[in-house]
């Protein structure tokens, strides 16, 4: 049964024997429609499959819930049923409803009428209230044409943007935190929109679920010239396009290979930038001398003047023990571990069910002007000091998974001269870190697991297990929650602030 990746694992979960099925457990959600948008068949089956278990449901809009017991209540399971069949037909309605519009649209195109197409337009066009009708802002576009000329002379994304940035040319368009400053990510991506010699490209994304995690499959439907009104040739866009290529494919060491094996996973714990590769060279009487770092965002403008790691060093002395297989090592550890994390949905159970008793009873002291003072404030504060002492509970238990975690499997080995391990090394990387984050000034730095586990390593080298350098980590994931709840935050840092849920509470 197709189900999405959190709920797959919460029933893989289940299945391990990882969740406690003694009718403790609980899962809960805002209401039953968020179970499944599927047909009423497969939800009813996922949500008899999950009370079968013994592992109860609670909705919390209405504060119902469901128990093993509520399959024997014919009203209870009606009700259900209800709600699922009246989720699907709402979300098979709105599918509709913008298919139709979506292919509308595409018709439109094919026959060649001008409309504008989507919401936003290149940030180098002017926005006019006449639909299809497209104006140059020539300031913009001449900033659009600096840069291509600029890349198809082989000038580096950094000079360019650093060039940009001193003379206080803003972005096109700006970052989600609000920042108007030029990136080499930025200067990338427009180097590859071919709207700039005026095509329109119509893709269709479509969203793959598994157990694994979801994915995004973009289809290209339909490619349109003479679209937009072109602010380059295409000569010149097909001449730093290679330019642009080519600082991909890159010689290292005699091989073709990425250099950088930690793309997109290294950030500052100063500043809370991502890290990327920079690389220098310098002629020596003995050769050319090649120096490779990390810097922050921050570092590369001048913002922030501890955000810089030696690549090479941090690449020779990270702790690859980590990128383990899992599925081999000592029993007893994995036991051990196997133990904890049943624990740890215990103890989550919990924490949810609290936190939503205090939310529910101050929505219901704000609500009524009757309600007792004296005794909102003697269970607020009660429910408060449970809710305080289980998160100790819960910090402490990650903890010793993520010191087990290290020593309970077996180390996969990698030739980092080889291109192929290599590959194998960041691809394993990808896939069980979230992020990486380094304070280069104190030689420290933590591993964040995808899972939620934490390690911490020093002299950006060895695992150790330090409960001040943790303190140091808890910070961090404070400040960062504060950062994304107040929305300046990247949105790209949306995928370490839920690896650090359990911290930034």
């Amino acid at each position: 049964m197709e189900a999405d990746a959190g709920l797959g694992r919460f029933l893989l979960a289940i299945e391990s024997g990882l969740i406690p099925l003694d009718g403790t457990s609980y899962l809960c959600i805002e209401q039953l429609d968020r179970l499944s948008r599927q047909s009423i068949d497969q939800a009813n089956e996922l949500f008899k499959k999950i009370l079968r278990a013994n592992v109860n449901i609670i909705t919390m809009m209405d504060s119902k819930v469901y128990t093993k017991d509520s399959l024997n209540n014919f009203m209870e399971i009606v009700y259900s049923l209800f709600l699922m069949e009246q989720a699907h037909q709402e979300s098979a309605k709105k599918a509709s409803r913008i298919k139709s519009v979506f292919n509308g649209r595409l018709a439109k195109l094919e026959r060649g009428e001008k409309i504008q197409y989507a919401g936003q337009i290149p940030g180098w066009l002017k926005k006019t209230k006449v639909s299809g009708v497209f104006e140059i802002d020539e300031a913009k576009a001449n900033v659009v044409r600096e840069i291509f000329t600029r890349k198809s002379n082989d000038e580096s994304l950094k000079k360019i943007a650093d060039d940009l940035n001193s003379r206080g040319v803003i972005r096109l368009r700006n970052k989600s935190d609000g920042s108007k400053l030029w990136t080499t990510g930025a200067l990338s991506n427009l180097l590859k929109a071919e709207s700039t010699y005026g095509v329109l490209i119509v893709k269709q994304t479509t969203k793959i679920k598994s157990l694994s995690g979801n994915r995004n499959e973009v289809t290209e439907l339909g490619r349109f010239d003479n679209y937009y009104p072109a602010v380059i040739s295409r000569e010149l866009f097909m001449s730093a396009r290679e330019k642009l290529r080519e600082i991909n494919t890159i010689k290292d060491y005699g091989r073709s290979t990425s250099k950088n094996l930690f793309s997109g996973l290294v950030y500052c714990g100063y500043c809370g930038e991502r890290m990327y590769f920079d690389e220098d060279d310098k002629m020596l009487k003995t050769g050319r001398k090649y120096y490779r770092h990390l810097k922050c965002i921050g570092y590369l403008h001048k913002l922030c003047d501890k955000g810089k790691l030696k690549y090479d060093k941090f690449e020779s002395v990270f702790p690859w023990s980590y990128a383990y297989d899992a599925e081999k090592g000592s029993a007893h550890t994995q036991a051990k571990i196997s133990a904890l994390s049943s624990e740890r949905l215990t103890i989550e159970g919990e924490l949810a069910l609290n936190r939503d008793r205090l939310e529910s009873l101050t929505a219901a002291f704000e609500a009524s002007e009757d309600y007792d003072a004296d005794f909102f404030l003697k269970t607020s504060s009660s429910i408060s000091r449970k809710i305080s002492a289980k998160q100790q509970e819960l910090d402490s238990i990650i903890t010793q998974i993520s010191f087990f975690a290290g020593s309970v499997a077996e180390p996969l080995e990698f030739d980092l001269t080889n291109t192929s391990d290599r590959d194998k090394a960041k691809a394993q990387l990808k896939k069980i870190l979230a992020a990486i984050i380094v304070y280069p000034a104190e030689s420290m730095g933590f591993l964040l697991f995808k899972n939620g586990n934490v390690q911490s390593i020093d002299a950006i080298a060895r695992a150790k297990t330090d409960m001040k350098a943790f303190s140091y980590f808890a910070v961090y994931a404070k400040e960062l929650r504060k950062k994304l709840e107040s929305g300046s935050g990247d949105a790209k840092l949306k995928k370490i602030f839920d690896a650090l849920r359990h911290w930034s509470d």
